[in-house]
């Protein structure tokens, strides 16, 4: 546009105010967007490109809510694979899980194995241990070094004691139920 300054000079508010007596309403809005485009052709009125992080794209690709796959929370996983050393798991929205031999048996179960209790196609119930993305920020202090790490697994325990223990896994994901948990038992 040649002139913008021509702009100024027209009283949109009072051709809205027509407008809406001839029945189109919120037509404020759609003249400011007309002078806002004739002002600055072609701007986007986005902000500023910004990288995702790790956890913010394994929740964007999830499509999970941070607050229900974190550290402590408990998660229903079909297991796909069993072998000597661990249980591999697949949530339904479509995040593996991995649980090794340690993180299942507890006692005199120890000589136990894996396939012995378990077996593909079956439905357990686990709790998250921790994400792949924060071992990956631990991993990177250690050594220094940038290795690709696959973010988008978890690491799951199946032991009865964390899975049934709730009341000290309360306390750390929300300290705010803690009250209304001790009134109600």
């Amino acid at each position: 546009m040649d002139k913008p300054q021509k702009l100024d000079e027209l009283d949109l508010d009072d051709y809205a105010t027509h407008l809406e007596t001839k029945g189109k309403t919120n037509m404020k809005i759609v003249l400011d967007f007309i002078v806002n485009e004739l002002t600055n052709p072609f701007a986007d009125p986005r902000g500023a490109h910004r990288e995702m992080d790790h956890k913010e794209l394994f929740y964007k690709m999830t499509k999970m809510h941070p607050f229900d796959l974190q550290n402590g929370s408990l998660v229903n996983a079909r297991i796909t694979r069993v072998t000597d050393k661990n249980i591999i798991c697949r949530l339904d929205c479509g995040i593996e899980g991995n649980v090794f031999i340690q993180d299942v048996f507890e006692g005199k179960e120890v000589q136990q194995t894996l396939s012995s209790k378990y077996h593909e196609g079956q439905v357990v119930t686990a709790r998250v241990v921790s994400t792949n993305f924060d071992e990956k920020s631990k991993r990177k202090d250690d050594n220094q070094e940038n290795k690709t790490i696959d973010f988008t697994k978890l690491h799951l325990y199946l032991k009865s004691s964390a899975v049934n223990g709730h009341e000290k896994f309360l306390k750390d994901l929300h300290p705010s139920c803690m009250q209304t948990f001790k009134i109600s038992n």
